[in-house]
């Protein structure tokens, strides 16, 4: 049975690059916590833009391999030096690449649940700001949850596309 996890990326450069390039696809991603994810499960990608606070649903993969920084590399046909920097690459197969999307998921963020027994089973929501320390670690989605996100993300206003 495939698992859905939630993974936060901190809003940088690469961010702010991507929505000048609303049609790149997202064809892999790179972390030390993907020991837990295995093909056919599903990445969930957030980020919170600094200006609003906003938590934004930025891309979803479904994982075809879990791959060291080389053969990850020579599976994307990319430089190395030119892959984010982590241990672990979570890469798609290149037919079910999807472009990145920017959703504002504040409208769900309290409705969100996850399986786990050391931390909150949901994201505390406080003066409408989701504090991004709640997602730190890559969270398991309960099911849900998961096809909530996914209905979000077939469905979702994707503030990229202007018009």
């Amino acid at each position: 049975m495939s698992a859905h996890f939630l993974f936060y990326f901190k809003f940088n450069s690469f961010n702010a690059r991507l929505i000048q390039n609303p049609y790149r696809k997202c064809r892999y991603a790179g972390s030390n916590q993907f020991t837990r994810a295995t093909p056919g499960d599903t990445i969930y990608i957030v980020t919170q833009e600094p200006n609003t606070k906003c938590l934004y649903l930025i891309a979803r993969l479904v994982v075809a391999n879990i791959l060291p920084q080389l053969e990850a590399a020579l599976y994307l046909s990319e430089r190395p030096e030119d892959l984010w920097q982590a241990s672990l690459y979570a890469v798609v197969d290149n037919t079910a690449a999807e472009p990145f999307k920017l959703i504002n998921l504040m409208p769900w963020a309290e409705e969100l649940r996850f399986i786990s027994a050391k931390h909150s089973d949901r994201l505390i929501v406080k003066d409408g700001v989701v504090n991004p320390q709640q997602l730190q670690t890559a969270r398991l989605l309960d099911p849900a949850s998961a096809a909530l996100l996914n209905d979000i993300w077939r469905t979702g206003r994707d503030e990229l596309i202007k018009g």
